[in-house]
């Protein structure tokens, strides 16, 4: 049984952090078998348009067929790790990402979450989740009436 002690999590937290980000590093890189190395099978996408689960395949073929690109990336503060449970872990963090949608350049505030879980003996991320940030009710997405 693996040990709870402060710098156990410490070590451990530390260690999400790292896998969050070679997973941005993946998608940035457009290295897919690096992003489907850290992917559970399957994997649940969660986002404005709503929810998908990608199985290896389906995430490749995602990957691959995407024409948006990720230029660059940054987490604006340090992200939160809460442990679940030994093979379960949350990170929470804020981010800023530039990157081209459908031939337009884009500079985006997000915040983000992702659940890694212990699949095959390693860390894989099993969910992952992102919204734009500001308004919690969108109001400022939206024009008001005069």
């Amino acid at each position: 049984m693996q040990s709870n002690s402060p710098l156990e999590l410490d070590r451990r937290a530390a260690e999400i952090i790292a896998l969050e980000q070679a997973f941005w590093e993946a998608l940035r890189d457009e290295d897919i078998e690096a992003a489907l190395h850290l992917a559970r099978d399957p994997c649940v996408l969660m986002g404005a348009d709503g929810h998908q689960v990608h199985g290896r395949r389906s995430l490749e073929d995602l990957l691959r067929s995407s024409p948006d690109k990720l230029e660059h990336f940054e987490f604006q503060d340090e992200p939160a790790v809460h442990f679940l449970g030994q093979d379960v872990a949350v990170i929470t963090y804020r981010l800023y990402e530039q990157l081209v949608v459908e031939g337009e350049r884009l500079e985006l505030e997000l915040v983000e979450t992702s659940t890694w879980v212990i699949q095959e003996g390693r860390w894989r991320v099993g969910v992952h989740g992102e919204a734009v940030r500001g308004d919690p009710y969108g109001r400022d997405r939206v024009d008001q009436p005069a």
